[in-house]
């Protein structure tokens, strides 16, 4: 008889993103706590989590992994089975990808040139500013990273 552990470890302010990733993390074990190495580990989950692979093997650790995004804000089930049927889910969050905000006034085309850059730089200083008022601080710096992948 066997038994599973699911740990999940998250990033700091996790979007839904489609790119930004949870990594879950498999732990396979027998009733006396020994790892179990070989076993074969089939995840399922609601629709809208997308898996980096939905069939693992553990390896010399009872450990396996596997990466799992979404496109859509929300909390999704996702379970680990093992051959035996022995199973166990976990919840995975997935938050909104913070939206620019709306009442910045678009750079009139008579501006100068030094005035449009500072109007863009405030505009992506309120989003990071907004995304950490909705993530808290510690999601600053994805939030920056985030920002600079897709300026």
């Amino acid at each position: 008889m066997s038994k599973i552990k699911l740990a999940l470890a998250v990033l700091a302010g996790v979007l839904a993103d489609g790119t930004t990733a949870n990594t879950l993390t498999v732990q396979v074990t027998n009733d006396a706590g020994g790892v179990l190495s070989g076993q074969a580990v089939t995840l399922t989950g609601d629709n809208g989590v997308v898996f980096s692979r939905t069939a693992l093997t553990t390896d010399d650790n009872g450990a396996a992994t596997t990466d799992l995004t979404s496109t859509i804000a929300g909390t999704y089930q996702v379970t680990a089975t093992l051959a035996d049927g022995t199973a166990q889910s976990i919840s995975v969050e997935f938050l909104a990808v913070p939206v620019a905000a709306s009442n910045v006034v678009p750079v009139a085309a008579t501006t100068s040139a030094l005035d449009a850059l500072k109007a863009d730089f405030e505009k992506e200083v309120e989003w990071i500013l907004h995304g950490i008022e909705v993530f808290g601080e510690a999601a600053e710096a994805d939030l920056v990273a985030l920002r600079n992948k897709f300026r």
